[in-house]
């Protein structure tokens, strides 16, 4: 049983709040596995409990699953028994034992159905506070080639809620907490979490997905009408079910509330962090800034990297260097990214410019060359050793490939008004200027689903050396 020496010592740890979310679903998990129910080790007071004991049966409302389909698996009652919760299997007792089933990845998921009322289950914390208006929702996963499932098999169970973006109300805002069993090679898992009724009256999802907390990457949130779907995309287990909800019952005033308390909560949380963004660490020499322990980085090997006379390729490198980040995406203002392929010796020999609409010389791209190694252009053969194509004004790149073969880019910048046969200075000033009119959004996405936000700008030098040109530097 997970005391509160256990609980305190949570409490007290000094981490960032992504690890402490990283050690509670890690904690939840290895609950599951002994069968306790953990409740969230979160953020406000009511939120750092654990439970451990049982509560009476109230008034309890029970909602099935929705259209369902025939599925071999235990019913919510049995899975209840299964954990060890007398009053829960009482309640669920009352629901039919059919299911909604959805495949993905690698993964079979049902959605078994889901209850909801006051003082189900075990709902006393560790204090004595009865946990009142709870639901529960029980899911079955199993591996379609058949290999048995474990209690510890990192998986990630969440109610989120249309207009509310997923990346921060979920299970954790939520109350949430979890219990598990396997049986057959199945895994079973008990979801207990804030009453949901109270949102009735807006779509309610069931989110099952691989990992131990939210990934951006697995789900699309739509910003202007707040609905929430699976990124087809997305290489794994991204499973959505509907929860169906009594509409009589939501209540606009409780879901306001639920709001307002954890954007205050939030922002209680934020004095820290939003002095340290007051006041970022700038080195301009270094080309770094330093900010919520996060280092933006500019590579020296930034540079104009060949031209012709209406377009320029400028090699764009950073370097992030964190804690708990997923992903860094780059997003242009103005004009175009180029992914660069290193060329085989047949491709650069016999250039198609149906695929690729520009190449450069990797020494420029290295930045190995010194001096102006503007010479080195594009028609030049010998040299051609990356083949640019066109990537869009966006993308995005793992945080553990930053740098990487598959993973350089360079800006693409037309020069516009240069008259035919105008001096190779004539032509880079032009585009220098272009460049200098563009910038650089570059998003880090943690693990948790927050994101931050630096620029990068161009600054425009007064010299005929092409190397030097342009300046880019953290805004």
């Amino acid at each position: 049983m997970i005391n509160r020496t256990i609980k305190n010592s949570f409490d007290q740890a000094k981490l960032s709040e992504t690890e402490k979310e990283e050690l509670y679903q890690r904690i939840l998990t290895e609950a599951s596995s002994s069968r306790q129910t953990v409740v969230n080790l979160e953020r406000k007071k009511t939120m750092k409990k654990l439970v451990i004991g049982a509560a009476c049966l109230a008034a309890v409302c029970i909602v099935p699953a929705g259209t369902y389909a025939a599925y071999k698996c235990m019913s919510p009652k049995q899975v209840a028994t299964e954990i060890e919760d007398k009053k829960l299997a009482e309640t669920f007792g009352k629901a039919e034992s059919e299911a909604v089933v959805k495949e993905s990845g690698e993964y079979q998921v049902a959605y078994l159905g889901s209850v909801s009322g006051k003082q189900i289950g075990s709902s006393i914390e560790v204090d004595g506070e009865i946990k009142e208006d709870r639901t529960y929702l029980v899911v079955a996963i199993e591996r379609k080639d058949g290999t048995p499932m474990t209690l510890t098999d990192p998986v990630y169970i969440s109610p989120f809620v249309q207009n509310l973006n997923p990346a921060k109300y979920n299970i954790h805002s939520m109350n949430g907490s979890s219990a598990g069993a396997v049986k057959d090679g199945v895994l079973y898992r008990v979801i207990e979490c804030d009453e949901l009724e109270k949102f009735a009256n807006r779509n309610v999802y069931l989110a099952v997905q691989d990992g131990l907390q939210y990934k951006d990457a697995a789900y699309i949130y739509d910003e202007q009408d707040g609905t929430i779907t699976r990124n087809e995309r997305y290489q794994g287990m991204n499973v959505l079910f509907s929860v169906s909800l009594d509409t009589s019952k939501a209540v606009s005033d409780a879901v306001n509330r639920f709001i307002k308390d954890f954007e205050e909560h939030k922002k209680a949380e934020e004095p820290t962090d939003v002095a340290t963004q007051k006041s970022p660490q700038i080195d301009r020499e270094k080309q770094q800034i330093k900010k919520n322990n996060i280092t933006y980085s500019l590579i020296p090997a930034n540079r104009f990297a060949g031209a012709s006379d209406t377009k320029s390729f400028y090699g764009l490198y950073a370097e992030i260097k964190g804690g708990n980040i997923e992903t860094i995406t780059y997003t242009l203002d103005k004009d175009v990214f180029y992914k660069k392929t290193e060329a085989t010796e047949e491709e650069a020999a016999n250039y198609d410019e149906t695929k690729y609409e520009g190449s450069i010389s990797k020494e420029m791209i290295d930045g190995k060359t010194p001096g102006d190694v503007a010479d080195q252009v594009m028609g030049d053969k010998s040299k051609r050793e990356w083949l640019l194509s066109k990537a869009g004004n966006s993308y995005t790149v793992a945080y553990d490939k930053q740098n990487t073969v598959g993973n350089f880019y360079a800006i693409g910048v037309t020069a516009k008004n240069v008259t035919e046969g105008a001096g190779r200075e004539t032509v880079y000033e032009t585009l220098a200027d272009a460049l200098k009119e563009n910038v650089v959004h570059v998003t880090v996405t943690f693990k948790d689903g927050h994101k931050e936000t630096n620029d990068i700008v161009f600054v425009r030098n007064d010299t005929t050396i092409v190397s030097k040109m342009i300046t880019a530097q953290w805004k």
